[in-house]
């Protein structure tokens, strides 16, 4: 036996089988498919040279600019920030990055940044994901009063009480659940399963989750859960019909404009519960932040104090006109969100081509809009870093985007009511400082996509 039979036969005796040409052919085409995928990652890689726009660091195979935040090291809200910084350091209108093989062009120039906002027949809003369905001012003054009164009535003083004695982020879960079952006419405790899912598959910082907002066909649809959200919807709608039952809260407001609209029921219930869930974890991460920065700047919550203590022995009962009276509380809530906007950034798709800074662009491209840049441009914003709510005294500022644009107005009346019966339900009894043992410094919770510090900073509440 010679040695070439003793290798073949012996050691890799299913060599015999193969047929040369076959094996030929499948070498070949493994070898064409790898030249032309080089091809196409060289040719992706070099969109933003070809055009002459500055890019940002060297994007690395399989995730870009991704990188640093699949390994959850920082957020896609921080690498845009810094982006959105640097081009506009280079005095660039327009720059980019890429999402894995994906190019972003960030839009730095303030009249750019509009016109992509504004264009929406051009521009699909890919994050934060929208149902387009024009539905109107949800929250009308009677509706929002009669939720005060509700409020006022039975969870008035709850949480300053249970503050004092349980983990701050478990109170505040709870007792938002319990505010949104009061707004919104929901049994909260029986949806705590499905909404969860809900806020999971909207906040989780997951691989997939970056995937999808770059390639659709790969975006998580959640048709059963928001199906079942949907029955529960018309199984509400009957039981009030039924009953010949009609309320002033945000779910009424729904099935009359489901009615008057003849909007199907699917539609109706996805853009109810989107909310739902959107007023829970915006609401959430404004208080913490709220909470953070007044347990830091103590002049601040000092002069709040003592604003909602003159508040409270003027007013006996509240109401929505009343609380205008509150400028200073007004302030703080507008500065809370000027430095953690809920809603970070804003990625588009390109529907058909499009010119920006005299250059064209193709269908399909993405852009994306840094708010928190915006929002910490010194030249929008005297001292960007500090919490100063006296630079909202007379006026917003126009580069003021907390949750994107006006299409998300219904989510910003919403938690901006909610963040402040919180706070004063809070601060009319307690005062908050930091834990001895706590995390000095507040730093961005990289396990979510939205805006929120992380929780290692934690928070005390003591008697006034």
């Amino acid at each position: 036996m010679s040695l070439d039979d003793f290798c073949y036969e012996e050691k890799l005796p299913f060599v015999k089988y193969l047929n040369e040409k076959v094996l030929l052919y499948c070498i070949t085409l493994l070898a064409f498919a790898g030249i032309f995928l080089l091809i196409w990652v060289i040719q992706n890689y070099t969109f933003f040279e070809k055009a002459k726009i500055l890019r940002g660091s060297l994007p690395k195979l399989p995730y870009g600019n991704l990188n640093n935040v699949v390994n959850k090291d920082n957020t896609i809200y921080e690498m845009l920030w810094k982006n959105y910084n640097r081009f506009k350091r280079k005095q660039c209108d327009i720059g980019g990055v890429f999402f894995f093989t994906k190019p972003v062009v960030v839009v730095v120039k303030p009249e750019y940044i509009q016109e992509v906002l504004d264009n929406s027949d051009n521009f699909k809003q890919v994050f934060p994901e929208q149902v387009s369905q024009n539905i109107g001012e949800i929250f009308t003054s009677n509706s929002a009063n009669s939720f005060i009164q509700k409020y006022r009535e039975s969870l008035r003083g709850v949480l300053s009480e249970k503050l004092q004695n349980y983990d701050f982020s478990t109170v505040l879960r709870s007792h938002l659940l319990e505010m949104a079952s009061l707004a919104f006419g929901l049994n909260s405790p029986s949806l705590v399963e499905e909404i969860n899912h809900i806020l999971k598959a909207k906040t989780d910082a997951k691989l997939k989750y970056h995937l999808g907002l770059c390639y659709p066909l790969l975006k998580s649809r959640n048709s059963s859960l928001y199906r079942n959200l949907n029955s529960l919807f018309v199984d509400i709608t009957q039981a009030r019909k039924t009953n010949d039952n009609s309320y002033d809260d945000i779910i009424q407001y729904f099935m009359d404009f489901q009615r008057k609209s003849s909007t199907e029921p699917k539609i109706i219930s996805r853009i109810l519960f989107d909310l739902y869930a959107d007023v829970l974890t915006h609401t959430y991460s404004v208080v913490f932040a709220c909470f953070c920065e007044l347990s830091k700047n103590e002049d601040v919550q000092d002069e709040l104090l003592g604003e909602i203590r003159r508040y409270n022995k003027k007013h006996s009962v509240m109401d929505i006109d009343s609380l205008k009276e509150l400028e200073y509380l007004n302030a703080v809530v507008l500065e809370t969100l000027r430095k953690y906007p809920p809603v970070p950034f804003i990625l588009k798709i390109a529907q058909k081509d499009f010119t920006l800074n005299n250059v064209q662009f193709p269908k399909g491209v993405l852009t994306a809009i840094s708010i928190l840049g915006i929002h910490r441009n010194p030249d929008n914003y005297t001292n960007p870093e500090d919490f100063d709510p006296d630079r909202f005294a007379e006026q917003t500022n126009s580069a003021f985007l907390p949750f994107g644009n006006k299409i998300e107005e219904n989510v910003f009346k919403l938690v901006v009511l909610f963040t402040k019966l919180l706070i004063i339900d809070t601060l009319t009894a307690l005062k908050v400082s930091r834990k001895n043992d706590s995390n000095a410094v507040l730093k961005f919770d990289r396990n979510l996509i939205p805006l929120r510090l992380s929780e290692s900073y934690l928070l005390t509440f003591e008697n006034l």
